[in-house]
């Protein structure tokens, strides 16, 4: 039973990638960042389902020391993203050495002839209460900005994309003052998904938002079909 349970889920997953991005190229994503992920498996099992299967998605990924097993890692289709490094960064909370939670994954590589970092992450939650599990997203936080830093410091011009579930909203400190994102940049931000901030208008691509706002827009369609239909009658 809990087999089919989690092939159906890995199913139903591969057929909400199959969907991304096919709007604006029939490649779909080429690049896709994945959190809570069990082990490399999982993500074997997923890249070979049948909707997106054709697309050989290859997998980056490192155990990390989280408690409950769970890892961030890469998806991408080697046919357009060439990967030339890669390296996961553990978060170490001074005072905290009972803490463990997910590593922070950089992977770098060419694509259409340019080198592109890319920043995978899962924030620690809010369990226990905001308030009091802040430093903890604080700490992650300046992880995450000690990464970007050391790319900038060997290129300036670095093209850099930081993605994954922040357990925070963009206008939070720890995303505004630690990971140092603009206000305008937080605001218009596409590559941001969290639990915190997934009903906000400027998470554009967080899972739950895309599967809503795919659901409304064939609503929608369905709504002036049927509009159609009865003008036609009279």
């Amino acid at each position: 039973m809990e087999y089919q349970k989690v092939f159906g889920k890995i199913g139903n997953l591969s057929k909400a990638i199959a969907e991304i991005g096919t709007e604006f190229t029939p490649l779909g994503a080429v690049i896709i960042g994945v959190s809570e992920v069990e082990n490399r498996d999982v993500l074997v099992d997923l890249a070979a389902q049948g909707p997106i299967a054709s697309r050989n998605y290859e997998i980056v990924h490192y155990d990390g020391p989280d408690k409950r097993g769970v890892d961030v890692a890469l998806l991408y289709q080697p046919r357009y993203f060439t990967v030339t490094n890669s390296k996961s960064y553990r978060l170490i909370v001074p005072g905290r050495d009972d803490f463990f939670t997910r590593d922070q994954l950089l992977v770098s590589g060419v694509m259409d002839g340019d080198t592109i970092h890319i920043i995978v992450t899962h924030w620690p939650s809010r369990s226990g209460g905001e308030s009091r599990s802040r430093p903890l997203r604080i700490a992650a936080a300046d992880l995450g900005r000690h990464i970007i830093d050391s790319l900038q410091q060997a290129n300036p011009k670095a093209k850099i994309i930081f993605m994954g579930d922040l357990n925070d909203n963009p206008d939070d400190i720890s995303v505004v003052r630690h990971l140092k994102s603009s206000p305008e940049v937080a605001k218009t931000c596409l590559l941001y998904t969290s639990d915190a901030a997934d009903d906000l208008p400027c998470v554009d691509l967080g899972g739950r938002r895309l599967i809503k706002i795919k659901k409304q827009q064939d609503q929608n369609k369905s709504k002036r079909s049927n509009k159609n239909i009865t003008y036609n009658k009279y």
